[in-house]
C-alpha cells in the first residue's frame, strides 16, 4: 500500500489525522458491539480534550444534536462517558474515560455482564423445562433421555456464563493486572 503524503499547514494536516483516527476508532469500536458513529463521538470528546456540550458535538460531528445525545446516552450506558458539571454553564458536558486500560475494563466489562446476565437467566428457565419433562411420569423414557443429555449441556453453558462471570469481577477488581501487568509509561493512552 502507498503512503499518502499529507500536504498543507502542520494545523491542517495535524486535523487530518484527527480525523483518521477518530474515523479508525469508529470502526474499532464495532468489535465492542458499539455503533461507529457512537465510537466517532467517543473519540471526538476525547480528543478534544475537555468535556463537550451536545452541541459542540453536534457542530464538530456536522451530525443532529438528537444524534450525539443518543450516542453519548450509548457510552454513558456502556460506563464510558460521564456527565459533569462546568462552572458558569447551564448546558450538560461530557466526558471520556482517559485511561486506555480501564476504558477497555468499562466497555468489556459492561458488554459481557449484559450478555451473560441475559443468556443465564435463559439458560436457568430452560433447566427448570428440562427438569419438569425429566420428572414427569407421563414424558416416554426417549424423551427424558433427551432432556437429560440436553440438560447436561445446559450446565455446562450455565458454567460457562459463571466462568466469563469471574473473568468480568478480575478485569473490574484489577486483578488481572497481577497477572498480566501494565508496562510502566503505558497507563494513559488512546480509547482503543
Amino acid at each position: 500500500m502507498e503512503v499518502i503524503r499529507l500536504k498543507g499547514s502542520h494545523e491542517d494536516r495535524l486535523d487530518v489525522i484527527k480525523s483518521r483516527i477518530i474515523e479508525q476508532i469508529g470502526n474499532n469500536m464495532k468489535i465492542y458491539g458499539v455503533s461507529q458513529t457512537t465510537g466517532r463521538v467517543m473519540a471526538t470528546i476525547y480528543y478534544h480534550q475537555k468535556p463537550m456540550t451536545l452541541d459542540e458535538l453536534s457542530e464538530e460531528m456536522g451530525m443532529t444534536k438528537m444524534s450525539m445525545s443518543n450516542a453519548v446516552r450509548e457510552l454513558m450506558d456502556l460506563g464510558v462517558a460521564e456527565k459533569i458539571h462546568v462552572k458558569g454553564s447551564r448546558k450538560d458536558h461530557y466526558v471520556i474515560e482517559q485511561d486506555y486500560y480501564q476504558f477497555f475494563i468499562d466497555l468489556f466489562c459492561t458488554s459481557w455482564s449484559k450478555t451473560t446476565h441475559a443468556k443465564a437467566a435463559t439458560r436457568m428457565k430452560l433447566s427448570r423445562d428440562l427438569e419438569e419433562i425429566i420428572q414427569d411420569e407421563n414424558a416416554d423414557p426417549e424423551t427424558k433421555e433427551e432432556a437429560k443429555k440436553i440438560l447436561e449441556e445446559n450446565h455446562k453453558a450455565i458454567e460457562f456464563f459463571n466462568w466469563i462471570n469471574r473473568l468480568i469481577q478480575h478485569f473490574e477488581s484489577h486483578e488481572i493486572f497481577k497477572h498480566v501487568p501494565i508496562k510502566e509509561g503505558n497507563k494513559k493512552r488512546d480509547p482503543y
